[in-house]
């Protein structure tokens, strides 16, 4: 094993984890940060304890069941630690820092403590679709090139300068968890590459700064309508259903199936005279009505919607 001694940051999903497998195959992880949702205060320990619970229950293994398997150091990142969290990175001594998911933006002074600085896996090929939700804003333009960018962290939204990068195709309503698992896959490649290129001196970054982002990957809120169901084609309508649906709120079951969501099946070309954007129900199931015909839908058990509902209420008593 080489002993660069590696800080991960990232959260317990697989964008993150395989990374951060694949880095502790080759190199010395001393430390984990996990990023925690905007929503969770350390302070709040019945809250931070369901988090956690959910997060297993999701995932099976999280960050802190990492931590543990690579004798690493863990520490829970909040919205209101992040001073104590620079004081754990500086206690762990890293070589270098190594990002694939956050919450926020790193401060500047967190930049500076590893020697060889931080760097970040992002799901775009920079400098298109800078932010924090790429992957929606990759369905929603309807892009056929989907990829993964390893680059040094600045004080910018994924401004600094590229050491790797790398694309590959997505089909018409490709399901997002598979786009997902190959940009995790191919992310774990990439920083691995990025890092033996780092430790031997021969990576030779790009500087991308001074390039304008075509589209900023912002956050969707959920009161957004961001369908035109009259002016878009039903191919366009359904790539963005079918990418999309974990991010707006476009098809949203009655609020007594809480613990379901829509799932999009396929687009039957029989044409209809519903209204577009409504849900409908003929002898073959339930519909989106769009003007060109119709989008398949079935309901699905959510766990994310479950979870959701659970946090809202946990919020409110909290």
């Amino acid at each position: 094993m080489n002993m660069l001694r590696i800080l991960f940051i990232g959260k317990s999903g697989s964008f993150s984890i395989l990374p951060l497998m694949a880095v502790a195959k080759k190199y010395n992880v001393v430390g984990i940060v996990e990023s925690a949702a905007k929503d969770i205060n350390e302070k709040n320990v019945i809250r931070n304890k369901i988090y956690r619970l959910f997060h297993r229950i999701k995932q099976f293994r999280d960050l802190k069941w990492f931590a543990k398997k690579f004798n690493a150091q863990y520490f829970l990142l909040t919205k209101n630690n992040v001073s104590e969290m620079e004081t754990f990175i500086v206690k762990q001594k890293p070589d270098i820092c190594c990002v694939a998911s956050m919450s926020q933006l790193l401060r500047k002074s967190t930049l500076t403590i590893p020697p060889y600085g931080c760097i970040n896996v992002h799901p775009s090929l920079l400098p298109k679709y800078r932010g924090p939700t790429p992957l929606f804003w990759t369905y929603y333009f309807m892009d056929i090139e989907g990829g993964v960018t390893v680059h040094y962290l600045d004080e910018g939204e994924d401004t600094g300068d590229i050491i790797k990068q790398e694309s590959f195709p997505i089909q018409l309503g490709e399901d997002p968890s598979r786009v997902m698992h190959k940009a995790s896959q191919l992310g774990a490649e990439l920083l691995v590459h990025s890092l033996d290129e780092i430790v031997a001196g021969t990576a030779k970054p790009k500087i991308q700064r001074h390039l304008p982002c075509p589209h900023r990957a912002r956050r969707i809120k959920p009161e957004e309508n961001l369908i035109d169901w009259q002016a878009w084609s039903i191919e366009r309508v359904y790539h963005v259903l079918k990418g999309g649906r974990s991010w707006h709120k476009a098809l949203k079951p009655p609020a007594l199936l809480f613990c379901f969501e829509w799932g999009v099946k396929e687009i039957d070309r029989q044409l209809n005279s519903k209204p577009p954007g409504s849900i409908q129900l003929d002898r073959q199931g339930f519909y989106a009505a769009h003007p060109e015909g119709k989008i398949r839908l079935r309901l699905a058990f959510s766990p994310s919607r479950v979870i959701s509902s659970i946090k809202k209420i946990i919020k409110y008593v909290a």
